[in-house]
């Protein structure tokens, strides 16, 4: 989205977009597209939250990537709101079997919401 300048917002929450992308025969190059813009455009300090229903095995390869300079936190929310986390993710995002040792989900019809702080000098 060139209309935004770098370091342009200090937030961006998605809530099922990176999801849907991961249904099209580009999954992989559109995620990719995707959170690379999100990244260009967050400050340093700044958070993408995304809200799914998918766990760091799932998700945290495409989140977890070192271009994107972010902490990556998750927390599991509960179908009766019980929250578990913040869990810190620093394996490698391409490591499938240390995501699964986090062993989540730990509730049923749970719920993840990843934070994603750009590092960096603000």
């Amino acid at each position: 989205m060139p209309e935004f300048e770098d370091a342009s917002f200090s937030g961006v929450l998605d809530k099922g977009t990176l999801d849907a992308l991961m249904c099209g025969d580009t999954a992989e190059e559109d995620a990719s597209r995707m959170l690379s813009e999100i990244s260009r455009v967050l400050r340093p300090g700044g958070v993408y939250m995304m809200i799914t229903s998918h766990p760091p095995y799932s998700r945290y390869r495409y989140i977890g990537r070192p271009a994107y300079g972010w902490a990556v936190h998750v927390y599991e929310v509960g179908q009766r709101g019980e929250l578990q986390g913040p869990y810190k993710l620093t394996f490698d995002p391409n490591d499938e079997q240390a995501a699964r040792a986090l062993e989540l989900p730990s509730m049923p019809y749970s719920h993840f919401a990843y934070v994603c702080r750009k590092q960096g000098a603000k």
